[in-house]
């Protein structure tokens, strides 16, 4: 039995099933919250007053989750990228990374992470094709984690 193996030995259907596991146990863990907090508080209003607070929070952490999820899967791409250099897998690390951008809120704290990773993505696609749009998306995005940036550390 293998127990050893590298990013480039998982197909890509497994990564969507990994995606799915992980979802899965999130709404889990989401009706479980629910439940408990529906049954710890007696006054109905009460109870809408915390289920829509502990909604609002759910979500957000949610896409937290996704986007950390989504970039999980961008690094495994990337890494293979570099080690193949498929195309496919390129692209398979940019298309992620801008569904993560889209979760993670200007202003979140882990976004220029995000930021910096897809412009790195976009870079590597420019060198390879000479796509202007990817040079001038780039240094957008650069620009933003720039601006994320306290005074004193640019």
């Amino acid at each position: 039995m293998q127990t050893k193996g590298s990013i480039s030995d998982v197909p890509e259907q497994e990564e969507v099933t990994l995606q799915h596991v992980v979802r899965g146990r999130c709404r889990r863990g989401v009706t479980t919250v629910v439940q408990t907090i529906t049954r710890s508080i007696r006054a109905p209003r009460h109870a809408l007053h915390f289920l829509q607070a502990a909604l609002h929070f759910l979500q957000a952490a949610l896409h937290f989750l996704q986007a950390n999820c989504l970039m999980s899967i961008a690094f495994a791409r990337v890494s293979r990228y570099d080690r193949s250099g498929s195309l496919d897998d390129l692209e398979g690390t940019i298309g992620p990374l801008t569904k993560a951008l889209e979760l993670l809120p200007p202003g979140y704290p882990r976004r220029w992470t995000c930021l910096n990773n897809l412009a790195a993505a976009l870079r590597r696609r420019y060198d390879r094709h000479g796509s202007v749009e990817d040079l001038k998306e780039m240094l957008r995005m650069h620009r933003e984690v720039l601006g994320l940036c306290p005074p004193g550390r640019r």
